[in-house]
Parts: structure tokens; C-alpha cells; sequence
């Protein structure tokens, strides 16, 4: 089966239904992270979230307790149908765990953000996300925002050289 080239698929047109908008979860940072008792060493903390029909999206480890993240993730996405309904119905969970922890089930906190205020205004920032540990404990606070925008389409461009005028 042959692909199209790259300057075919920059003159296409944007057929109607197509995904013309783009979701963007940043996960900016945790603060005040409760560490385990007996870790094994400095934590080195990721994120973890499921997102839409992505599947589960991880964030790169930091070490403290404090990790400044600041990963930005983009999901193409319609704002009708199926999208509307999982804005409309669920909440963004995120979970915080430790990256130099033997046991993989020992999460270090998890909070969520209901996202049908993203239905309202296009972007929902929420500096502080409180963190729950296994134990219903505080587990320290996690910043992150969401935003929807229209994708950005590419600017058609021309397969033909300048023009030069000879005169």
C-alpha cells in the first residue's frame, strides 16, 4: 500500500468531522509530596493519567519531593459526540508514584479534575489538585491545567519554484 507524500497531505482539505481541535493536559508540578516510610532512596516521582481514548499517559520521573514536570501532552480530538459525553461525565485522574519504589503497586498520591467546566471555557487550570495517598492521607498537591483549541491547520505550500521576472 503506498502513502501519500507530505505535500499531498499539507494541500488537503479538512473534511468535515475530521478532529479540528486539540485537547492539552500540561502537568506542571507536586508540591509537599508525601514520601513512603522505608523507600528505598530519594523518590523519583512520575505521573500517571488516562486520558479520553488514549490509554494512560506517563510523564517523565523527577527526583524530590517537589518535582517540577512541566510535560505537555496533545490529544486530537472532536468537540462533538463521543468527546462532549466524556467531558460532560468524567474527571482526569492522576496518580503519583515513585520510580525508584520495588513495589509498582505503591502509588504515592492520586487526585482528580472534573472536566465538564471545560464545556464552558476552553482552558481549566488548576493549581492545586489534592493528593490522596492509599491510606486516605494528604499526599501533597499536584498543578496541572487542561485546555481545548482549535488545531492549528498547516499553511498550504507551493511545489512550484519562485517566479522571476526577466525583463
Amino acid at each position: 500500500q503506498r502513502f501519500p507524500d507530505i505535500a499531498t497531505l499539507a494541500m488537503m482539505e479538512v473534511r468535515p468531522g475530521a478532529r479540528t481541535s486539540e485537547a492539552i493536559v500540561t502537568v506542571k508540578s507536586v508540591t509537599g509530596l508525601k514520601l513512603r516510610i522505608g523507600g528505598a532512596g530519594p523518590p523519583a516521582p512520575y505521573v500517571l493519567f488516562d486520558f479520553f481514548e488514549f490509554g494512560t499517559q506517563e510523564t517523565a520521573s523527577r527526583e524530590g519531593a517537589d518535582p517540577i514536570f512541566e510535560q505537555q501532552f496533545r490529544f486530537p480530538v472532536d468537540r462533538e459526540g463521543d468527546f462532549t459525553e466524556y467531558l460532560k461525565q468524567k474527571s482526569l485522574k492522576f496518580s503519583v508514584f515513585d520510580e525508584n519504589e520495588e513495589d509498582t503497586e505503591a502509588m504515592l498520591g492520586q487526585g482528580e479534575v472534573p472536566l465538564a467546566a471545560l464545556l464552558a471555557a476552553p482552558l481549566l487550570q488548576q493549581p492545586s489538585v489534592a493528593l490522596v495517598d492509599v491510606h486516605g492521607q494528604p499526599g501533597g498537591t499536584l498543578s496541572v491545567s487542561v485546555e481545548i483549541r482549535e488545531a492549528t491547520q498547516p499553511k498550504p505550500i507551493s511545489l512550484r519554484g519562485k517566479a522571476t521576472s526577466r525583463g
